[in-house]
């Protein structure tokens, strides 16, 4: 009975955090008081086999998941963060995704730690809707991670879900392990910015990536500023004609640059 007490009392606290629902939420649902939910979550009691079937309906579970220890399955979370968007991908011990979310921007030097962690929060919870947090390891790379305390302050917010493992860094890691992982290369990361990496006997070295305001490199940012320089140069007729001049006007849908 006592090894029942526990298996249910994880997987009700799992259950119940994973859809981000309080203890006085789900005892309202249920007509119980929050510290009889909270006596269940602690394994000191079980809850009346009467309410289990609500239970589990309130829970999107069964009751046979709350009352047996299936929670055996590993899965791999991956978040890889940006100046522009945020993708998740939840993946099986085989590699295989089974769910991926697309959100906004999470660079937290650039639209703040708030926004940063709204973000991750919304889609940490949409991609791990049917799986439990206790089953799942994370490593979150964010770009703007690891600026100043950046790095801690993410940790620490990731660390409350309750994760199996969970670790988290630069979004540069995420394309240095998919694209070298332990093997010697060189990885070129070309955004907004640009950085370099190369690998040999497992030691990486940096090259770049001190921001685009900063760099003279091929990047997002470089690229489009020489497109309008080009075009400037032409209009005051310091500069030959190119394409250049009449796309930027259409895209601006202006006759001056």
């Amino acid at each position: 009975m006592q090894e029942i007490r526990k298996i249910f009392a994880e997987n009700l606290k799992n259950r119940r955090i994973n859809l981000n629902m309080t203890q006085k939420q789900l005892a309202g649902l249920l007509g119980y008081s929050d510290k009889a939910v909270s006596k269940w979550e602690t394994g000191e009691s079980i809850a009346p086999g009467e309410i289990l079937p609500m239970l589990a309906k309130h829970l999107g579970t069964t009751v046979d998941e709350l009352l047996t220890g299936t929670q055996n399955q590993k899965y791999y979370l991956g978040i890889d963060g940006g100046a522009s968007k945020t993708e998740f991908a939840l993946a099986d011990e085989n590699g295989n995704i089974l769910e991926r979310v697309v959100l906004g921007a999470s660079n937290p030097v650039d639209i703040g730690m708030e926004k940063c962690l709204s973000v991750l929060s919304d889609g940490i919870r949409k991609v791990c809707k049917s799986v439990y947090f206790s089953q799942v390891s994370v490593f979150a790379g964010i770009s703007g991670g690891i600026t100043g305390n950046n790095q801690n302050i993410i940790y620490e917010f990731l660390k409350k879900f309750g994760f199996m493992h969970t670790s988290n860094g630069s979004d540069a890691q995420n394309a240095v392990a998919s694209c070298l992982g332990f093997g010697d290369g060189i990885a070129v990361i070309s955004g907004t910015g640009s950085i370099v990496f190369s690998q040999k006997d497992k030691q990486l070295v940096r090259t770049g990536g001190h921001g685009y305001l900063f760099e003279d490199s091929i990047c997002g940012y470089v690229l489009g500023r020489e497109a309008i320089k080009a075009a400037l140069k032409h209009q005051e007729n310091s500069g030959e004609q190119t394409l250049i001049t009449e796309l930027l006007k259409q895209k601006l849908e202006c006759d001056n640059i």
